[in-house]
């Protein structure tokens, strides 16, 4: 308990370690209070689009309509052009609830247009997924909450406008990355590892007290500013339905959904354990060199291989989810893909993400706790 209270305090008297804290609090806060739309507003440059769309349709039905070659596709013209009428008409004037309902007969009828080859040019996945999310608020009686990141979400769907990408887990995991290489290269860089190491506790306290009070502090780094978004957000808007749909598909075929709640919890455990990786990986290092700059050096290069051509490689999608640093965007690991973002590879899941990143870290931690048993220091 002595050697953990010593670390705690080791951590906490350094000020550099609250930069995290900081800047990911202000990141996660900012939107709450910037982007802040008014609702009627919000609905303007849908609005646009779409009476675009519907003048577009009612030239092409006129030209279908003096054309007899069209005669067969006229009526899902005329009916298209309909639904997307009474969709603004929705938009406009009506409920939240005319406004789904509207929403979701418009869309599925453009689905079945793309499947009968009617329309092409758009992705049908994307597509399937927009109708299958529609139709699940609507069986439901749930609200649709803006798919953009607006303050105005509740505070489920604000949490996994985060977790989606919004805020780049890149930059996440950087500011995590360089939290664990200024505090496992503190003794080295101020010259107190000489003193350290004769300090009388075993060896095996010592490490423990370290990796775990590290580990513990940049997770709450990471969560607290989490929770206090969630709590502005739930403040401001409420917390949001646990069953809102977010869909995804495995396999770039088969369309599916999971809950928000889902969501969310997969995408905290994923960055939890990332994480966990993180420090067994800093830790690592720092048994070799006690420079700052060495340690987040290898850390952020290493994490920004996510955003590398690397991965989309054909000799590196076989292995991709083999690979610790695949699991960096969890996003992409729960939707598996999207129209801007192909499938790397279906085994990059969420299971094998647990699965990986809990044996690299077991590894990392094991072997740098043998390398101090031999050298009977650190």
């Amino acid at each position: 308990m002595k050697t953990i209270l010593f670390e705690c305090k080791k951590i906490f008297s350094e000020k550099a370690n609250y930069f995290g804290f900081i800047l990911l609090t202000f990141i996660f806060t900012i939107p709450l209070f910037l982007f802040t739309t008014a609702q009627e507003n919000r609905y303007e440059n849908e609005l646009q689009y779409l009476r675009a769309n519907l003048e577009y349709g009612e030239q092409a039905q006129k030209q279908m309509e003096s054309e007899p070659a069209a005669a067969h596709i006229l009526p899902d013209t005329i009916e298209r052009n309909e639904l997307l009428s009474a969709y603004i008409d929705a938009l406009i004037s009506g409920t939240d609830e005319e406004r789904i309902k509207a929403e979701y007969a418009y869309e599925k009828k453009l689905l079945q247009n793309m499947e009968s080859g009617i329309l092409n040019g758009l992705s049908i996945i994307e597509q399937q997924k927009a109708v299958l999310v529609l139709e699940n608020l609507v069986k439901n009686d749930i609200t649709k909450v803006d798919d953009s990141f607006q303050a105005s979400a509740p505070a489920l769907n604000y949490v996994a406008r985060i977790f989606s990408g919004t805020v780049s887990s890149s930059l996440i995991f950087s500011i995590c990355a360089l939290l664990f290489a200024n505090i496992y290269s503190f003794e080295k860089r101020k010259n107190h590892i000489n003193f350290f190491n004769v300090v009388p506790s075993r060896l095996g306290s010592i490490f423990l007290a370290k990796v775990s009070t590290a580990t513990a502090f940049v997770t709450l780094s990471l969560v607290t500013p989490l929770i206090i978004a969630f709590l502005i957000s739930a403040f401001q808007n409420g917390i949001g339905d646990f069953r809102y749909p977010i869909a995804y598909s495995q396999n770039g075929v088969d369309v599916s959904f999971m809950s928000v709640t889902a969501f969310n919890s997969r995408s905290l455990l994923l960055f939890l354990l990332f994480i966990l990786f993180l420090s067994s990986l800093s830790f690592f290092i720092s048994l070799f060199t006690g420079s700052l700059l060495m340690n987040a050096g290898i850390l952020l290069s290493s994490i920004l291989l996510v955003e590398s051509p690397l991965l989309q490689s054909d000799s590196i999608k076989n292995i991709a989810h083999l690979l610790p640093f695949s699991y960096a965007d969890p996003y992409k690991v729960l939707i598996f893909s999207d129209y801007n973002s192909p499938i790397i590879n279906p085994s990059l899941n969420f299971q094998n993400g647990v699965i990986c990143l809990l044996i690299y870290s077991l590894i990392f931690f094991s072997v740098s706790y043998t390398i101090i048993l031999r050298q009977k220091k650190f």
